[in-house]
């Protein structure tokens, strides 16, 4: 199986923090399932719901929220994550629940790191009427940031939901569960190429740059990672200008690790089935191919495991040739969130950011009226696809108050020799912070 935890870790984090667990699926069964995680053996079970089409979500910036009851008590709000098997909780929740360890489990993140983490069973979990026993969970303290960004009790994976029909209704705002049959050669239906794990791959076909063959990948379908691709680098050679990347910052994997991200712009045309995409961007400095949410959202995503197939239905019934959501920012690179606040590390040169007038060390206070560290506020300092907006900041500089206003601009402008001729990012040295008992921050200098 493979576990993910798709999401901004605040530490800039950029807009692709995603994380990976390696385990073993050993069988199945209707309504019950026997799983293998770091050798410990469990029977995870369902419960037929009263009902088997209803809603049990909506959305929130992308992200598809559900509500679940844990042993008889809730709501908690839990991301729902197709990339995942079992339940990653916060430290909130963690603690209120008071969960035992069955054994140790072995995680791969996608930077590369496998470390151990305690595993946990959680005895029922309710999803409407639903009802889940024995999930599987972990917990670690590095998707904080996230969660509370957010402001959900953890995430919770796809390995709950697959004995129905997922339906991820973007275009609806609606999640839901469904016992409507995915017909065979629909529109926009394709077949599963692969399950690891809950995970489920589906095939991409990529012109590339001209004069290259086509290439074809098969992605994993990750509701739990805002990005529109991801491809390992050696996977993505003849797709884009090797001249011309974008590095947005660092993403923070589950197992402690910080990697840079770095952005490419697609070259030609991407094949999603009967859909021919352009403007694709891709992260390509994980070790997973994924099609993210700021893709998936353009359709609605009918997985289907029971059959083998999944539907991407676009909401224009005649489309053919769908165009990405550019992606636009003002230009702010890397950050840390202290308490409210966010502290700025890095600007792009000549960015609108810095044409405005913010600078690294500058303490931003809010964004768009909103909590600077907030989901509202902070959102606004990502690239983020939807089009341009005005961005509005108070910001505190020594003991002055400011307030800044700037555009926003596009990751990849139609003149890309202007990134080339900006020079070098405004920075300041390389830091780490620990947040101290009293609630104040210590901030040290990487070397």
């Amino acid at each position: 199986m493979v576990y993910h935890v798709g999401m901004q870790s605040r530490n800039r984090l950029t807009n692709s923090a995603y994380w990976f667990f390696i385990v073993a699926l050993a069988s199945s069964m209707i309504g019950c399932r026997v799983i293998t995680l770091g050798g410990f053996e469990t029977t995870y079970t369902h419960s037929d719901p009263a009902e088997t089409s209803y809603v049990i979500g909506s959305y929130q910036n992308s992200w598809p929220i559900v509500e679940v009851d844990i042993g008889g008590e809730g709501p908690y709000r839990m991301v729902l994550d197709t990339g995942a098997d079992s339940a990653i909780l916060s430290s909130e929740l963690f603690e209120r629940l008071n969960l035992n360890p069955v054994t140790k489990l072995r995680a791969l993140d996608i930077h590369g790191k496998t470390e151990e983490h305690d595993l946990y069973e959680i005895s029922e979990v309710d999803v409407g009427p639903l009802k889940m026993f024995g999930l599987p969970a972990i917990h670690s303290q590095n998707l904080e940031q996230f969660f509370e960004s957010l402001e959900v009790d953890g995430l919770i994976g796809f390995y709950g939901f697959n004995k129905y029909i997922l339906d991820l209704d973007y275009p609806a705002g609606e999640v839901r569960l469904t016992d409507q049959p995915i017909e065979i050669g629909g529109k926009g239906v394709l077949p599963i190429v692969d399950t690891d794990g809950a995970t489920v791959f589906v095939e991409l076909s990529h012109t590339g740059l001209p004069g290259r063959s086509s290439i074809t990948h098969s992605y994993g379908v990750d509701s739990g990672g805002e990005f529109i691709l991801s491809i390992p680098s050696d996977e993505a050679v003849g797709l884009y200008d090797e001249g011309v990347r974008r590095d947005t910052g660092s993403s923070h994997g589950l197992n402690g690790t910080q990697k840079s991200n770095e952005i490419v712009a697609i070259q030609g045309y991407t094949e999603l089935g009967d859909y021919e995409l352009e403007g694709v961007t891709a992260d390509i400095g994980n070790a997973h191919s994924l099609i993210g949410n700021e893709l998936l959202k353009l359709f609605r995503v009918r997985i289907d495991t029971t059959s083998g197939l999944i539907q991407f239905e676009h909401p224009n019934v005649d489309a053919g040739r769908v165009r990405v959501p550019e992606v636009y920012g003002v230009g702010v690179m890397e950050l840390f969130t202290l308490g409210d606040r966010l502290l700025i590390t890095r600007i792009a040169n000549q960015s609108p950011a810095m044409l405005a007038g913010l600078r690294p060390n500058d303490q931003v206070l809010e964004i768009n009226g909103a909590v600077a560290a907030s989901s509202d506020g902070f959102r606004w300092l990502y690239w983020i696809w939807e089009r341009p907006e005005t961005v509005s900041m108070k910001i505190e500089r020594g003991d002055e108050i400011h307030h800044l206003e700037m555009s926003m601009e596009p990751l990849f402008p139609k003149d890309i020799e202007s990134l080339r001729r900006r020079g070098p990012d405004l920075e300041l040295p390389k830091l780490e912070f620990e947040k101290l008992p009293d609630g104040s921050f210590e901030l040290h200098e990487i070397e």
